[in-house]
């Protein structure tokens, strides 16, 4: 009987602790041009007037994921409130004016976002080379702070003549993620701002020493000021299932095209960039 018992009680606690395990995870991308200022460099915080529209877009399109990882956000608080008390966000701080940073959403019922082993602030400072974006990283946790993955959201520098400045970004980001948890899976996402598949496959190489593999993808993610590219990308552990979707005005016929589907509305009332949102599935082995 009390054989019965202890086998009962056993199963009990390893039920009580993947009962909550997501059977799939969405990760969601996306650089909203200038957020805070009105998708203006030269803009102020009285100018941001898209709150409405973006959460228009992010309801309609389906972007909305169990994580969003956001770049070029000014105005960081404007954005949490965004959101009210659906996602808990966070980033980091910078005494550049006007910074564009790096920020992290997750669902707050569902998630907890932990830091890394030995981490103190969610921040790889180092891949900021002391004057552009640190990357955000950190682990996805259950509620019962199990592990799922290590998610680390980038902004890397901007512009050809750079290859060499974000190729030397990866591998500060790629050294800190060697100390992460092997035993957990990892997702490297964000804008890599990579202008050519050479610079793609460069990156490539170097993460593919910690097990990851580039989601492939050939749709247009930049999508503004009269030329696109594929700037948004994401890199995910070996074994994990995963699915990249863009969404992009791109994607439909522009000459009848209306509101969020017409890229002039999108870039006027969204952004420069399209969101890219990855699905996971079996995270668990």
């Amino acid at each position: 009987m009390k054989t019965i018992t202890l086998v009962i009680l056993i199963l009990t606690l390893s039920s009580s602790v993947y009962c909550n395990y997501p059977d799939s995870l969405s990760i969601t991308s996306m650089n909203i041009r200038f957020y805070g200022l009105g998708g203006e460099a030269s803009g102020s915080y009285q100018d941001e007037f898209r709150d409405n529209w973006l959460m228009e877009h992010f309801i309609n399109k389906k972007i909305l994921s169990d994580v969003m990882v956001f770049q070029e956000i000014v105005n960081k608080s404007r954005l949490q409130n965004l959101f009210k008390n659906d996602y808990s966000c966070i980033s980091y701080d910078s005494i550049q004016k006007f910074h564009q940073y790096v920020v992290l959403c997750y669902k707050k019922n569902l998630y907890y976002f932990d830091k890394a082993k030995n981490d103190v602030d969610y921040v790889i400072n180092s891949s900021s080379l002391e004057k552009y974006r640190p990357a955000v990283y950190g682990v996805l946790k259950t509620k019962e702070m199990i592990p799922i993955i290590n998610i680390i959201g980038v902004h890397l520098k901007a512009k050809e003549g750079y290859h060499e400045t974000r190729l030397e970004q990866v591998k500060l980001i790629s050294e800190e993620i060697t100390a992460i948890n092997e035993t957990t899976p990892s997702i490297i996402i964000g804008d890599f701002n990579l202008l050519s598949e050479t610079e793609v496959i460069g990156v490539s190489e170097v993460l593919s020493s910690l097990n990851l593999k580039h989601i492939p993808n050939d749709k247009f993610t930049y999508i503004g000021f009269g030329h696109q590219n594929i700037l948004d990308h994401a890199w995910i552990t070996q074994e994990i299932d995963a699915n990249l979707e863009v969404i992009s005005p791109l994607a439909v016929d522009q000459t009848s095209s209306k509101r969020f589907d017409n890229q002039s509305f999108y870039n006027r009332f969204i952004s420069d960039h399209a969101a890219i949102k990855v699905t996971l599935s079996n995270i668990m082995k």
